[in-house]
């Protein structure tokens, strides 16, 4: 960021000799020092300004503070139903308010994006009308701590593969 002579002076650390030098170059030399000045803020102004500073700052909180919201449902669009729309619908506005959200579901083995919202669909098959998918457990202990499970389920087995992930990953989960 600084240019030595032109938009401030470099000095070795704990080099008092040197720094003592600068500051008496500076405070006799009224010239240098606003044209170093004017140059250092046409540089800063140029590189950095306040709207992308704050902007990059929001985004690593969220990416460090915020939990990521994970969507789990047997199935998802272009499958046909209610529940999916409404996973797909929840997923996008979150998506599109700044949340990390991610969906789980069957119909994989493959992890698609859309928009913001990452789409992670497992493989496995159908018994009863349920999606069986093996590795749903190793997906979830794999979720990191800052997460919230949403599931949309009213079959058997994904919600007791989710209870069990939640308490072994102290991860809250919210059933629908």
């Amino acid at each position: 960021m600084v240019e030595d002579g032109k938009t401030g002076f470099l000095i070795e650390p704990n080099d008092a000799d040197a720094l003592a030098e600068k500051v008496e170059i500076l405070l006799h030399d009224y010239e240098l020092r606003m044209n170093m000045g004017q140059r250092a803020r046409e540089k800063t102004c140029a590189h950095f300004n306040w709207e992308d500073r704050a902007e990059g700052m929001d985004r690593l909180v969220r990416r460090i503070l915020m939990p990521q919201i994970v969507h789990l449902c047997g199935y998802y669009p272009p499958h046909f139903g209610g529940i999916e729309r409404v996973v797909r619908g929840a997923a996008n506005i979150l998506g599109e308010r700044g949340w990390r959200v991610r969906v789980i579901t069957g119909g994989g083995p493959h992890t698609i994006q859309e928009g913001t919202v990452t789409i992670t669909k497992l493989a496995g098959f159908e018994f009863a009308h349920t999606p069986i998918t093996p590795t749903l457990l190793f997906h979830l202990l794999r979720l990191g701590r800052q997460s919230i499970i949403h599931l949309h389920l009213a079959q058997a087995y994904w919600p007791d593969i989710v209870r069990i992930a939640s308490r072994v990953r102290r991860i809250p989960y919210i059933a629908h």
